[in-house]
């Protein structure tokens, strides 16, 4: 395979001057190694960088679609959750993916980013969907229901948007009702206690300064990577620090902030490299 791609691209090189994206045919040599050698469920997930890749740059090079065409590496952690989560929680798992597609399409088509950004409720919605308890069940999607019917009104009536996010207290008010929602840091003791503190900290910090950016910046577009700060925090302080677990979150920041803010989208893809790098370094 290594000779074919050689030759594929010199053909592609010298004869129709495509040495850019041409060069692309060095990923057959990995993607047939891996189907020569992998069952065909893992195949999928292991073939996931390597098509996110290829229909990235074509987006990008002949349609000029680096952005949004980015959220095609998304299709790498949802392959791997469709293959190897239960139907039962495949919903729940692919769900924060899905709200990021919606939302970047309706804000990068119609610029919706307010309040396309309600999307992102679909989560907790779906979740709260396989508690037992059905009472409980109706009464947290209609608390939603409600608070976003009320932020919609006060926001396109009064244009008072930030009066209107008031409104989801009331999911979070029968969550604390329900007995859900708990403030129990006294029977957390040690070590453990402060970290927990850091994480509500973090939590709290990454929903103002998302609502702040979209707010007063109408920053929507790049607001949203402020929650990886979350998952971050929470590999930081439960976990031994390795590179190689916080490297995704790393990446798309870089991937992302590059692509945007520099018009770089063709290049900032490179960032992605970091993740196997760092793999590669800290396992050496």
């Amino acid at each position: 395979m290594p000779f074919i791609s050689v030759i594929t691209y010199m053909i592609l090189g010298f004869v129709y001057n495509l040495w850019n994206p041409g060069w692309i045919v060095f990923l057959s040599i990995p993607m047939v190694a891996i189907i020569a050698n992998t069952r065909f469920k893992n195949a999928i997930v292991a073939l996931s960088p390597f098509l996110s890749v290829i229909a990235f740059l074509i987006l990008g090079f002949e349609f000029q679609l680096w952005h949004p065409g980015w959220m095609v590496f998304l299709f790498i952690p949802m392959s791997a959750i469709i293959l190897n989560t239960r139907l039962k929680d495949m919903f729940v798992a692919i769900s924060p993916f899905v709200a990021t597609i919606i939302f970047i399409v309706l804000g990068f088509y119609y610029d919706l980013w307010n309040p396309g950004w309600l999307v992102f409720l679909m989560i907790p919605m779906i979740g709260v969907l396989y508690k037992p308890n059905k009472l409980h069940v109706f009464l947290y999607e209609l608390s939603f229901i409600v608070a976003i019917g009320f932020y919609l009104y006060m926001g396109y009536v009064y244009e008072l948007w930030a009066y209107g996010g008031l409104g989801f207290l009331l999911p979070f008010g029968i969550g604390i009702l329900l007995g859900d929602v708990k403030f129990e840091l006294d029977a957390i003791e040690g070590p453990q206690k402060n970290k927990v503190i850091v994480m509500l900290l973090t939590i709290f910090f990454c929903i103002a300064a998302f609502l702040t950016l979209g707010f007063v910046l109408d920053g929507w577009i790049y607001a949203w990577q402020v929650f990886l700060l979350i998952p971050v925090v929470a590999i930081l302080a439960f976990d031994k620090f390795r590179f190689t677990a916080i490297a995704p979150f790393v990446a798309v920041v870089l991937f992302f902030s590059i692509g945007y803010f520099f018009d770089m989208f063709h290049i900032s893809w490179l960032a992605f490299m970091i993740i196997p790098i760092a793999a590669i370094l800290e396992n050496a």
